[in-house]
């Protein structure tokens, strides 16, 4: 189900064509990625300790841990599906190297 999900994110979302193959593979890659994260963090959690005074923003502090982890992971299968789909036409064009480098920016 959640490869499913970042399959119809990597496909839909960028504003390119995106090979499904390619867009499968990325969502692969991440639903393994986040399932280790996932596992890692309940584990972690288990051994994290926080008294009745700082509970609450304890929770919170976990709380945006795990969003960004989770985004980190979003975006760098993000980046890993383009970086397949732009394999074989980064080849081809040859151009300045700063030209390249302005294009990430």
């Amino acid at each position: 189900m959640t490869s499913a999900g970042f399959t119809a994110l990597y496909l839909v979302v960028p504003n390119s064509r995106v090979r499904v193959l390619h867009g499968l593979i990325g969502a692969l890659v991440t639903t393994t990625l986040f399932q280790l994260a996932f596992k890692g963090f309940t584990v972690a959690l288990q051994y994290f300790i926080y008294d009745a005074i700082s509970g609450v923003f304890a929770a919170l502090l976990v709380f945006l841990l795990w969003l960004y982890l989770v985004w980190l992971l979003i975006l760098s299968g993000a980046l890993f599906v383009c970086s397949l789909s732009l394999h074989g036409a980064a080849l081809a064009v040859e151009e300045p190297l700063l030209i390249k480098a302005m294009r990430v920016l």
